[in-house]
């Protein structure tokens, strides 16, 4: 199931994600919060994947939308 995933990311993971897109809408800007973090947003397919992933980033990746994924 595809779903629209905001993540606020740091470090390697922000470098990581200007140079390789999650998918061909993804969108990163600077986050006006916390100069160190980039808010990211693309629509990606919901899986056991998607939930790897995530959680394999630790500190430097913070799931902010959708709630169900946070």
């Amino acid at each position: 199931t595809p779903v629209m995933v905001k993540l606020r990311v740091w470090g390697y993971v922000r470098e990581l994600l200007k140079e390789n897109t999650l998918s061909v809408d993804q969108y990163l800007s600077p986050d006006p919060d916390d100069e160190d973090a980039a808010l990211v947003s693309a629509t990606v397919i919901q899986s056991g994947t998607l939930y790897r992933w995530l959680l394999g980033f630790g500190d430097k990746l913070e799931v902010l939308a959708p709630s169900r994924l946070r």
